[in-house]
Formats: C-alpha cells, sequence, structure tokens
C-alpha cells in the first residue's frame, strides 16, 4: 500500500482583482523629457486575483497614453504587455513638440485588463454572498458576515485633467456601447443584456450561479454578475525640461512671505529662517529627478543646518523645497551674501545670489 500526502494546496482564481490592479512608473518626473524625443520610462503594470496569486503568464494587459507614446521593449505589440508572474513593463517614450502635447507638462497613462471587480468577503467563503432580506439588525453583529461590495468600477477612462471624472474629448471604453461613460458598474454589461437590471453589487467568478437560467449570467438574489470587466490604474508622469533656467524659484521669509527685493533684510548677530521654492516653470510641479539645490553663506552669513537637497522621484503637484537657517555674524566686516544654485542633471548650473 503506498499514500502520497501533499500539504501544498494552491487557492487562485487567476483574475485579476481591481484591487490588486496597480501601474507604477519607474520614474514619475523623468529629466530632458520636455525637450528631447525618444527618453523611454519603463512603466509596469502588477496584475493578481482576490488571493494574492499572480494572473496566468500571458495576460495581455493594455496602455493608453494622452502624449507620447506607449512601446514594448519585449517585442510583443506595442501599446500592451503579457504578463510573467504576475507583471510586465512598456516603456513610455517622450515626444515633445508633437501636435498632442502633454497638458500642463503632466502625461497620464492608462493600463487596464480583463479582471472582476473587489469585494469584502466578510463570511470567507470565497463567493460573492448576501442574505436576502435586509440588515435589520447590524448593532448585535447579525449583519456583520454579509458580503459587501468595496468598490463599484467606472468604465475604464483616462484622466487627463486629473479630476477623477471622464471629460470630453477623455478617451473611455464604453463597455455597454450606449455611447456615454458610466460612472459605475453599467447597465447591460453582461453579455445576455438582461433588461432591468442596473448597476448590479458585484461584476465577477465569485457570483454564484443561482440556477436561473432566464437570468442568465445574473444572479438576482446576490444582485451580481458572474462575468469579467475592465479593471484599470493610472500612473502620471511629469515632463522636465533640460535647462536649470527653465525652472522658476522663489525665496519665502519664516512667515513663508515671498521676500521682496533682492536683498532680504539681516540683522547683526541674529538667525533668520527661509525656505526655497523651485519648480518647472509655468507649471506647479516638482523639477526633475535628481535636480539639486544648495545655499552657501559668504563673509557675514553662515548657513546653519541643512544646506542643500536632491530633487526625489515624485509626480507632486507641489514645488520642491529647501528650509535654511541663516546667521548673521556678531562683529561683521561689512561683506556677507547668501548664494543660491541648483541645477538639473543634464542643464547648465544656475545661480543667485542675496548681498
Amino acid at each position: 500500500l503506498i499514500r502520497v500526502f501533499s500539504d501544498v494546496l494552491s487557492v487562485s482564481s487567476g483574475i485579476a482583482s481591481q484591487a490588486r490592479f496597480t501601474v507604477t512608473a519607474a520614474t514619475l518626473n523623468p529629466p530632458d523629457t520636455a525637450s528631447t524625443a525618444g527618453i523611454n520610462v519603463p512603466v509596469t503594470a502588477y496584475a493578481f486575483d482576490r488571493f494574492g496569486n499572480p494572473v496566468p503568464d500571458g495576460t495581455s494587459v493594455s496602455f493608453v497614453t494622452e502624449c507620447g507614446g506607449i512601446g514594448n521593449g519585449a517585442g510583443g505589440p506595442s501599446g500592451a504587455c503579457q504578463t510573467s508572474t504576475g507583471q510586465c513593463t512598456v516603456n513610455w517614450i517622450s515626444q515633445p513638440n508633437a501636435q498632442r502635447e502633454c497638458s500642463a507638462s503632466r502625461s497620464t497613462i492608462l493600463a487596464y485588463v480583463l479582471g472582476e471587480e473587489d469585494f469584502d468577503d466578510n463570511d470567507s467563503d470565497a463567493y460573492f454572498t448576501v442574505p436576502t432580506g435586509a440588515c435589520t439588525a447590524p448593532a448585535d453583529g447579525t449583519c456583520d458576515a454579509w458580503d459587501a461590495p468595496s468598490q463599484d468600477n467606472s468604465e475604464p477612462f483616462l484622466d487627463e485633467n486629473e479630476d477623477g471624472q471622464q471629460n470630453t474629448p477623455e478617451f473611455f471604453i464604453d463597455s455597454n456601447e450606449d455611447g456615454t461613460w458610466d460612472e459605475e458598474t453599467p447597465d447591460g454589461v453582461d453579455v445576455d443584456n438582461i433588461a432591468g437590471i442596473t448597476g448590479p453589487n458585484y461584476n465577477g467568478a465569485a457570483c454564484t450561479d443561482d440556477e436561473d437560467d432566464s437570468n442568465g449570467t445574473y444572479n438576482a438574489d446576490y444582485d451580481c454578475f458572474n462575468e469579467l470587466l475592465y479593471v484599470y490604474d493610472e500612473v502620471v508622469i511629469v515632463t522636465q525640461p533640460s535647462e536649470s533656467s527653465a525652472l522658476e524659484f522663489e525665496l519665502l521669509d519664516a512667515a513663508r512671505a515671498p521676500v521682496t527685493g533682492a536683498d532680504p533684510l539681516i540683522t547683526t548677530g541674529q538667525s533668520y529662517i527661509f525656505t526655497l521654492w523651485l519648480e518647472s516653470a509655468g507649471v506647479e510641479s516638482v523639477p526633475a529627478f535628481g535636480t539639486t539645490i544648495s545655499v552657501s553663506g559668504q563673509d557675514d552669513c553662515e548657513i546653519l543646518g541643512l544646506d542643500s537637497t536632491t530633487v526625489g522621484n515624485s509626480n507632486a503637484q507641489a514645488r520642491w523645497e529647501l528650509p535654511f537657517t541663516v546667521v548673521a555674524a556678531d562683529n561683521p566686516t561689512g561683506a556677507g551674501s547668501v548664494t543660491v544654485d541648483w541645477q538639473t542633471p543634464s542643464g547648465s548650473p544656475a545661480q543667485q545670489i542675496y548681498s
């Protein structure tokens, strides 16, 4: 008698879950992309099922961008990539001065794949199950085991102005072919196109069959469809100039008010806190990744504490800041100045002197 035992049990749906589908860019503020064509920025999609397992190898993820281009360095079809161990990568390619330019120097990239909506599996049975009737006694815990949708997907769209809504002429996938963007799971998204069903609670493989063939894949008891829909995510790349002179800066006092005039007043023997703001010209966003900023004191002026910073990997709609403290000499010689220097990764140094 031979007995074989296995302690390895795999639980998987193999279908991308909205809650576990993400897209990232290797550099969010890549240098030179506002002035040089052909710069490649790797963009990676990650797709896992609701149990955290990778989707099957070869699952195709599609990409759309508002400016620049999408290329597949692996030799597959442009605008898409095929997963391996739950991830795949394309390149966003810079294209300045094209007729289709980046709005406010920001390029939104949309990635999408067929998958299922997320839900809270409170009863841990791996299915979307909800008792019929209303939850009448939530306080005593009788409703705690009810499954609930954690997100009702809209139709995927390219959010160019980053306002969370699809606005004309922003690209969207018209799942139900009604000519309009649906903010929630659209009516008739199922292939059976059953009349009278509006915005089900859940769309995905965890919706069980209610044995009512007249409803097709719709489960009337749980208000769900056993069908897939597109899951999606977006990432924004901020295109950046090459030259340091293309950046704008502003000096603020301790009250964060702009310093007026070329030379701030510093009294002998006193210390003053300033903040330097630096941003891409005309756009309130951080400068290019790797841009350096420093301040130095000469003669009667000394910089106390932090005196330099390097711009990190960020697409924040904010200025990069360097707070610093200037200490004036107790016995001044009559000469003193503060020098601010900044430089993009491939640009010439820029400088401002306060004396």
